[in-house]
């Protein structure tokens, strides 16, 4: 059976633990099952992803402390190796 969940992550300092866990190649097949959406390299996402936000804050005019902000969404599958399908 697959499952799915998608956890918030609300701050920098836990933007980059998950980003870790995420990355992990022990975990991924060596990075195989790991990807990211519009991000040149995921070894360099925590920081694509903190300028992109830095610049659309600049673009609106709008900065914030972080309090209360999603930062980025964590997508889990995980699949039962038995499943053939």
């Amino acid at each position: 059976m697959t499952v799915t969940k998608t956890i918030q992550i609300k701050s920098e300092s836990q933007l980059g633990r998950a980003l870790e866990y995420i990355i992990n190649a022990k975990k991924t097949m060596n990075e195989t099952l790991v990807s990211g959406h519009a991000l040149n390299n995921v070894h360099n996402a925590e920081f694509e992803m903190l300028r992109t936000r830095r610049f659309a804050q600049k673009l609106k005019g709008h900065y914030s402390n972080g309090k209360d902000e999603v930062f980025a969404h964590h997508i889990i599958q995980s699949f039962d190796p038995k499943d053939k399908s």
